[in-house]
């Protein structure tokens, strides 16, 4: 990643050097490496979003349903009562 970043960045900075945006920056070296930054970071996020989209989820069982998150967004789990019916308690 960091290679394909620098790759990006070298074409980024003969294309500002080429219409000579460059000697409008205060230090252009300065200027050039926080470019560098920012397409490294968009490369590694880019990434990680691509891999969080294609993690497949596990399948929940009818007992983790029961547990699942509500609505609400609040945990829900039936469990008895004293008077012998199921109630419904919340967890924070």
């Amino acid at each position: 990643m960091m290679v394909a970043a620098w790759l990006v960045t070298i074409g980024l900075r003969r294309v500002a050097a080429r219409f000579g945006l460059l000697r409008y920056a205060w230090h252009p070296a300065v200027f050039v490496f926080s470019v560098y930054v920012i397409v490294l970071s968009s490369i590694v996020l880019t990434s990680r979003v691509e891999s969080v989209m294609t993690i497949s989820k596990p399948k929940r069982s009818a007992k983790r349903l029961e547990t699942a998150l509500q609505p609400g967004g609040l945990p829900v789990r039936p469990h008895a009562s004293r008077r012998g019916g199921t109630s419904v308690s919340f967890r924070c």
